[in-house]
């Protein structure tokens, strides 16, 4: 009898430890990042680059990720209100802000664009006091809120009277962190690279394995003091009730591990060599010594530009299974060839094999992407929480951003259809064989060919007026342009 109720009261204990881990891992994690650069008075260099580079590390630790970019003071509002609704109870939210902010008589303002402000008396008018958000995020019930603040770069209204550099101090409401790019009062940095002292701190210490928010922030400070020469102290007001990590991945979390003595250490995930460690960076294909960029969006290693290798054919029906890797240039210029990549038929890429994800045209250790993959990326790229994911295993136009995330901003002949956040670089191409504007459009082949008719493969279309991506089916004699990802 009393070996049955032992027995009882640990099964018991263990549904309620699974129940409990299985709580804690099923939160949502909501992220908001702006970043406002093109001011009238004071531009900056960097804040749209912080934004940017920050929900990239975000996306690839979990995140749902809405960023926005140079927004006046009704579009600011609308996104935060737009965001906060879609915290449901008990989730995570995070929102970093780059850019100008201030303090006037005691209160905290975000500073939006486009508004011209002549006194102190219309700041409370025509920017964003940092109570909206507050407030916001305290009516949604969100469990966690992180608050990330880049600002007080300089004070763009410091003929005022009464206004100062920097924030002024605010205690974090309960559940909340705040960090705060400098101490209050102080003046932060932009920076003379491609991110502020802050930020390039932050994107280094995100993904630290094993450490508390506290100790990342306590990370944070320490590398902006050592790159400031003590010029720029980075401060947190706290009240969080919960711990948390931004690297929560289940494998090695230190929530399941820290009471455990006899754990062996956890290997690391990442097991990319040291060419692709980071989110971008540059490879060699040695097969004919051209350089490429590469990029890591979510879990995935992708080339940042379009594959160039082959001997030019001077016919768009010119290739030939000789064992010689062959690709068409636009209007049979081999310079056209070095701005847009090369152009190949399916059989071409997949160098005459029909097996899924096979290396084909790509370079050692890369491969072909399957359909499948280039979904995988596509639900990365889609930062818009709200739209359903499912929509993406379906053909047609599917998305409602990922299309602009993932195009280069000089995408389109007249203006810029693109926002590039992920630096996946898609440039309008257009194709050889299907009457396209090279000015305007951008096809690319996966490997996976349409099993209802063996002759037609599937595809993806980046369309200069569109913001998704539209998946396809065309015969395989089209020359697309290709991406390779890595193995």
């Amino acid at each position: 009898m009393i070996y049955q109720i032992s027995f009882i009261m640990k099964n018991i204990f263990t549904c309620v430890i699974l129940l409990f881990t299985l709580t804690l891992f099923s939160q949502n994690k909501l992220a908001l990042v702006i970043g406002n650069s093109e001011y009238e008075s004071s531009p900056l260099r960097n804040a749209t680059n912080d934004a940017k580079d920050i929900a990239i590390k975000l996306i690839n630790l979990g995140f749902d990720v809405t960023v926005r970019t140079n927004l006046n003071q009704d579009n600011f509002e609308c996104v935060i209100r737009d965001f906060t609704s879609s915290i449901t109870k008990g989730d995570i939210a995070l929102f970093f802000y780059s850019g100008h902010g201030m303090q006037v008589q005691g209160e905290n303002y975000f500073i939006p664009l486009n508004k011209k402000i002549y006194s102190e008396e219309e700041i409370k008018y025509k920017c964003t006091n940092t109570g909206y958000l507050l407030d916001k995020l305290h009516k949604s019930a969100s469990g966690t809120n992180i608050i990330i603040l880049d600002a007080c770069r300089d004070n763009p209204f410091s003929g005022f009277r009464s206004s100062s550099k920097g924030f002024t101090a605010v205690i974090a409401p309960s559940g909340t962190i705040i960090s705060y790019s400098t101490a209050p009062g102080t003046m932060a940095y932009d920076g003379e690279g491609r991110n502020s002292p802050y930020t390039e701190s932050l994107l280094e210490c995100l993904d630290i394995p094993n450490l508390q928010i506290e100790e990342v922030f306590k990370e944070v400070r320490n590398k902006v003091i050592s790159k400031t020469f003590n010029r720029q102290i980075p401060w947190e007001s706290s009240s969080l009730l919960k711990e948390f990590y931004f690297d929560e991945d289940l494998e090695f979390s230190p929530l399941l591990y820290k009471d455990l003595s006899n754990v062996d250490e956890i290997e690391n995930k990442n097991t990319d060599d040291e060419e692709f460690s980071g989110n971008k960076g540059t490879f060699i294909d040695e097969r004919d010594n051209q350089e490429y960029k590469w990029v890591r969006i979510g879990d995935q290693i992708w080339m940042a530009e379009n594959l160039n290798i082959g001997e030019m054919v001077i016919n768009k029906k010119g290739f030939s299974n000789n064992g010689i890797f062959e690709k068409y240039c636009n209007n049979d210029n081999l310079n056209n060839c070095l701005i847009h990549g090369g152009f190949y038929s399916w059989d071409e890429v997949m160098q005459y094999s029909t097996k899924e994800s096979t290396q084909g045209i790509c370079p050692d250790g890369w491969h072909v992407p399957s359909d499948s993959e280039w979904i995988k990326m596509e639900e990365v790229a889609e930062n818009n929480p709200k739209f359903n994911k499912k929509y993406f295993y379906q053909f047609g136009w599917r998305g409602t951003n990922c299309g602009k995330n993932l195009k280069s901003i000089h995408f389109g002949r007249k203006r810029n259809y693109g926002e590039d956040l992920f630096d996946f670089n898609v440039i309008p191409n257009g194709s050889p064989t299907r009457s396209s504007d090279e000015n305007k459009d951008a096809f690319f082949y996966t490997s996976t060919f349409y099993s209802m008719k063996p002759n037609d493969v599937i595809v993806r279309f980046f369309l200069h007026k569109n913001n998704d991506i539209c998946r396809r089916i065309v015969p395989k004699g089209d020359l697309l342009n290709v991406r390779c990802i890595k193995n």
